[in-house]
C-alpha cells in the first residue's frame, strides 16, 4: 500500500486532478477491500467450526465402532455427518462467492478508473494543460497505483485464515500441560 501512495504522490506531479481521482478509487477499492476481509474472517471462523464438528464426528465413529454397532447409531451419526458436511459446502460457497463479488467489483472499479482518467487526462489535452505522453503516463501510474491496493483486497481470505490459525493456536497454547513424571527415566 505505501507503494500505491507513492504512484498517487507522483501523478500528483503530474496532474493534480487525475491524482485525485485515482486517491478516491484508491480509497473506494481499500474500503471494499477492508469490509469484504472483514466479513470472510467470520465466514472463516464458522467453517472452521464446522468443519471441526465434522471431523470429531467421523473421529467419533471409527474410535468407538463398537460403541456405535452396539447402540446401532451409525444411521444418527451419518445423518449428523451428512447434515455438518452440506453446512461446510455451504460456507465454502458463500466464501467462493464474497471473494468472486469482491473480486468483479474491484476490476469494475479499476475499469471505471481507467476510463475516468483517460477521459479527463483527454480533456486536459485537447485544453492545453496535460501534453499526451503526460496523459500516457498518468494512465500507466494510475493502473500501477491501484494494483496493491486491489491484491490486498483479493488476499482478505488469506488473512482471515491466517487470523484463524492464530486463534486456534491461542487456543491450543491455554490447554495446561501434563506433569512431567519421568516415568519412562531409566
Amino acid at each position: 500500500i505505501p507503494f500505491a501512495l507513492l504512484f498517487v504522490g507522483v501523478l500528483f506531479l503530474l496532474s493534480p486532478l487525475l491524482s485525485g481521482i485515482v486517491l478516491c478509487f484508491a480509497i473506494v477499492v481499500f474500503v471494499l477491500g477492508t469490509i469484504s476481509a472483514l466479513q470472510l474472517q467470520k465466514d472463516t471462523q464458522a467453517l472452521i467450526q464446522a468443519a471441526g464438528t465434522s471431523n470429531a464426528l467421523i473421529q467419533s465413529a471409527t474410535a468407538e465402532i463398537d460403541t456405535v454397532r452396539a447402540f446401532n447409531a451409525s444411521s444418527t451419526l451419518s445423518n449428523s455427518w451428512l447434515s455438518q458436511s452440506e453446512k461446510v459446502q455451504g460456507l465454502r460457497r458463500n466464501m467462493e462467492s464474497r471473494q468472486n463479488g469482491t473480486q468483479t467489483i474491484i476490476q469494475t472499479t479499476t475499469a471505471l478508473m481507467s476510463v475516468l482518467v483517460v477521459a479527463t487526462g483527454a480533456t486536459l489535452v485537447v485544453g492545453g494543460k496535460l501534453d499526451l505522453g503526460a496523459m500516457i503516463g498518468a494512465n500507466i501510474l494510475a493502473a500501477r497505483a491501484l494494483i496493491p491496493i486491489s491484491r490486498f483486497a483479493q488476499l482478505g481470505a488469506t488473512f482471515a485464515e491466517a487470523n484463524a490459525g492464530i486463534a486456534i493456536l491461542k487456543e491450543f497454547a491455554k490447554l495446561p500441560q501434563e506433569a512431567n513424571s519421568n516415568a519412562f527415566k531409566p
